[in-house]
């Protein structure tokens, strides 16, 4: 187990050891954004889920199509922050003061780009279980990383559920892939994030305490 992956670490801290963990990377992405009501919970889309065509069309589930598609044409590449592998750690310290005074999130993106402006991912997934008492969620999420390849990882308590990132590089392709094959285990997986990803091409996660909506500080809870 890695230091900056011991239990209890801050997620930002983590993120701050990223330049050594991916020597190959030059450039690191991260991005400010006001937090918002998630619409899973807005219209209780486990609930849902589980209702047949008829009672959703009874539900008037109709009503709801243009909320949950709400987003599906922004262009998050505006908000991109790019910065060089050498001055992520003090750039993560300076953003999180900002965002603590604005009461914005701060994310890291999984996207990254190497000194050929290649770019490439760092394995990244937001899970729908929750983090309130302990069932064994934390075992459950580790087998599931080891059956999906995932062998150098840390899972990440953010407060109302879990995070992971995984230590290696993919490449664009492979990225695609690792989202989509977690589709097929939506049960443990928040399956809007997995879309919404795909069609900003990039994942994120956040950092950062972000009140009142995301009022806990991410930390690291298990080291694959």
């Amino acid at each position: 187990m890695t230091a900056s992956a011991i239990p209890g670490t801050p997620a930002i801290e983590l993120a701050k050891t990223f330049p050594e963990k991916f020597p190959d990377v030059r450039f690191f992405y991260l991005k400010r954004y006001p937090p918002t009501a998630g619409a899973a919970k807005k219209h209780d889309l486990a609930k849902l889920a589980t209702f047949s065509g008829k009672t959703l069309v009874k539900h008037r589930f109709a009503r709801r199509i243009a909320d949950l598609l709400k987003g599906i044409d922004v262009d998050e590449s505006t908000s991109w922050i790019k910065v060089p592998a050498d001055q992520l750690a003090a750039e993560l310290a300076r953003l999180k003061a900002e965002c603590r005074k604005s009461r914005e999130g701060l994310a890291l993106c999984s996207m990254c780009e190497d000194a050929a402006g290649r770019k490439l991912h760092i394995p990244m997934l937001d899970f729908r279980i929750g983090t309130k008492g302990d069932y064994g969620q934390i075992k459950l999420l580790t087998k599931a990383l080891r059956h999906s390849r995932e062998e150098d990882g840390a899972i990440v308590n953010s407060g109302d559920s879990y995070h992971y990132y995984g230590f290696r590089l993919l490449s664009p392709d492979d990225w695609q892939r690792f989202m989509a094959a977690w589709l097929l285990l939506g049960p443990l997986v928040d399956v809007r994030y997995i879309g919404h990803r795909l069609m900003a091409r990039t994942a994120a996660l956040r950092l950062n305490a972000a009140p009142p909506l995301k009022p806990k500080e991410p930390w690291v809870v298990r080291s694959l």
